[in-house]
């Protein structure tokens, strides 16, 4: 293994600063079923493996109780606390509501959802904001109109989308080409190494946008960079190789002869290199795209933080 560097492996973001590390830390649980005590290890971790580009979103935490953006709070009591530890971060905003299930993409819903962030995460600005949802009844110029807006006024560095079709995204670069706008710099759509048994994901939410064939090779004709979650298929390779019990809605997912030829090559693999599964599951992931992917990863116990660090190190030293 090479030494460690946090600069080597960095991904500029087309059409942006942001050098980004080749993994993202999801942080979804925060606050939930993950402490703060727990998270701020996660997160400390991370920098120290190299980690440089957290993943978070104004809807974390509001299933709870308290209906607060836990997971934005959290990770700015920690900015507050590490002022050194400077990491690149992702929110998203816009999120369908949780119990109307109404859409949620209008003026004032983005501006409540920008406002509670920043003043949540600390900062002047939010260095790559998504759309968390989009609402295709609404043309794609209006969306990155508003978001414009934003951006000029300070509070918003760099936009993305997330769970949009390419359909939709081929309408928003012609738009941003034809206007004095903003344009998405990323997508974040849902994919893994693992690929969903046809009509099948463990998730039925209808909104969530599955990246296919299709969105593919539109990544690799344009070179925009993929940041997908979902990306180890809620661990599922690591899961099969251990032996371990498996969920359900994750074998009706996941249980077909093309993911079952994957694992039996990831477990060949790692008996040759020492590796786990879960780690070279991410590597591949990465180095099977001839564009930008950048995996959101989230860690449900701290055992995990090895699999990342095994990856990080593979994936910075590339």
């Amino acid at each position: 293994m090479c030494c460690k560097d946090a600069e080597k492996g960095r991904i500029l973001l087309p059409g942006s600063d942001l050098a980004v590390s080749p993994l993202c830390l999801g942080t979804a649980q925060a606050g939930d079923t993950l402490r703060e005590k727990d998270f701020f290890y996660q997160l400390d971790a991370f920098w120290d493996m190299g980690g440089r580009f957290l993943d978070t979103a104004n809807v974390y935490g509001r299933w709870l109780p308290v209906g607060e953006n836990i997971s934005e709070q959290l990770l700015g009591r920690w900015r507050k606390q590490n002022p050194h530890k400077d990491m690149i971060i992702a929110t998203k905003g816009g999120h369908y509501d949780l119990i109307t299930r109404e859409k949620r993409l209008t003026l004032p819903a983005l501006t409540h959802d920008i406002e509670t962030s920043l003043a949540a995460l600390g900062g002047e600005a939010i260095d790559l904001y998504y759309l968390h949802r989009d609402d295709p009844d609404l043309p794609v110029g209006v969306l990155l109109e508003w978001l414009t807006g934003f951006v000029k006024a300070g509070k918003l560095r760099f936009l993305a989308a997330s769970n949009f079709t390419i359909k939709r995204m081929q309408e928003a670069a012609a738009y941003a080409a034809a206007h004095a706008v903003s344009p998405f710099i990323v997508l974040s759509n849902q994919y893994s190494l693992a690929a969903l048994t046809p009509g099948q994901n463990t998730n039925p939410d209808p909104t969530l946008v599955i990246c296919d064939r299709e969105e593919w090779a539109y990544h690799e004709a344009s070179g925009l960079p993929l940041i997908p979650y979902q990306s180890t298929a809620r661990g599922y390779f690591a899961k099969r190789a251990a032996g371990r019990k498996i969920d359900p809605s994750l074998s009706a997912a996941y249980d077909n002869p093309a993911n079952e030829a994957m694992l039996q090559d990831l477990i060949l693999q790692s008996e040759k290199t020492g590796l786990s599964v879960q780690a070279l599951s991410l590597v591949a992931l990465v180095k099977s795209a001839p564009f930008p992917l950048i995996p959101i990863v989230g860690i449900s116990a701290q055992s995990q933080l090895l699999d990342l660090a095994a990856a990080m190190e593979v994936l910075s030293c590339s």
